[in-house]
């Protein structure tokens, strides 16, 4: 975005991409304290896509939080939207993502050849969905 215009616009367009009444925003609480957030944001409306993350304190790795997360968020948008397709990624060097989006019955799509850039990094990309096509 480089203009006022398409700021307007892409903000409008984050507005109206799903139904008000759908939450697609969630904090991972543990005994009260926050150790997490994920979501399922409506990425196309008219074709009821969704987009699958999740984040995690380093400190709650591997105790399965993720995967019951995802899971519960899968479950969450596909009993609003039952012919959701719900889309995900993780980058190649992330083994234990690439096995949270496996465990809750995402199928690998294709791989992005340095889809991922930040911080001078580089890294391939492994998109993931629940649809047979994507």
């Amino acid at each position: 975005m480089t203009t006022i215009d398409e700021s307007i616009d892409f903000i409008e367009h984050q507005i109206n991409r799903t139904d008000k009444s759908f939450q697609d925003r969630f904090v991972v609480l543990l005994n009260h304290k926050a150790i997490g957030m994920g979501g399922c944001i409506c990425m196309d409306k008219e074709n009821s896509v969704f987009g699958l993350y999740y984040q995690f304190s380093r400190a709650y790795w591997g105790y399965g939080y993720a995967s019951e997360a995802a899971k519960a968020l899968m479950n969450y948008v596909l009993d609003k939207h039952p012919n959701a397709v719900i889309k995900a990624d993780a980058v190649s060097v992330n083994p234990a993502s690439i096995a949270v989006l496996k465990k809750i019955a995402l199928k690998q799509t294709h791989i992005e050849e340095k889809g991922f850039r930040r911080n001078g990094f580089e890294l391939d990309l492994i998109h993931f969905s629940n649809a047979s096509f994507s």
